[in-house]
């Protein structure tokens, strides 16, 4: 049986995620964005870097060889069709909406970034944002206004966090 997540695909979307956000590709950054440790995160890139899929740069930078690239390309693209089919077929939503308007919904789902770190988790327990609640989500120059039913004092999430809380839209039918 083969592992449910493939560790090797999963660096090499993150490396490619940093690429597109115009971050320098470390492993110190891969640490941060999978909660990993450093010498796993080493560990893994050695490994890679064996493989054929990278190479570590005189400055530690990460590059993707060509074989590399293909491959981080071809994990990005499922990912990016699930998102698709978790939006336009499912009716999931991420709880940002860019053009500015409110989207009411019901949290649905909360991914993974936000389900490994206790402290923030805890803070969305705290103000109502859990699976089942309903509530509005306004975005505002870097930062998601969340205003969950029942509550009255409103939260402020960073973007990059809000973009990991999967609504139902009030209007979507699932």
């Amino acid at each position: 049986m083969t592992d449910l997540i493939d560790t090797t695909e999963m660096y090499l979307r993150t490396i490619l995620e940093l690429e597109e956000e115009d971050i320098v590709p470390l492993r110190a950054r891969i640490s941060e964005r999978l909660g990993h440790s450093g010498p796993t995160v080493s560990q893994t890139i050695g490994r890679m870097e064996r493989d054929g899929l990278v190479v570590v740069s005189d400055d530690r930078s990460l590059e993707l060889t060509d074989a590399g690239r293909q491959k981080a390309v071809d994990v990005m693209r499922k990912h990016r069709l699930a998102e698709r089919l978790l939006s336009d077929v499912i009716g999931l939503v991420r709880a940002l909406n860019a053009q500015g308007g409110p989207i009411a919904g019901t949290v649905r789902r909360l991914a993974e970034p936000v389900q490994v770190d206790p402290e923030l988790l805890e803070q969305l327990r705290a103000a109502g944002v859990v699976p089942g609640a309903t509530g509005q989500f306004q975005f505002s120059e870097g930062y998601v206004l969340v205003e969950m039913d029942g509550r009255e004092d409103g939260l402020e999430l960073p973007v990059e966090v809000a973009a990991h809380i999967f609504l139902v839209e009030a209007r979507a039918r699932v």
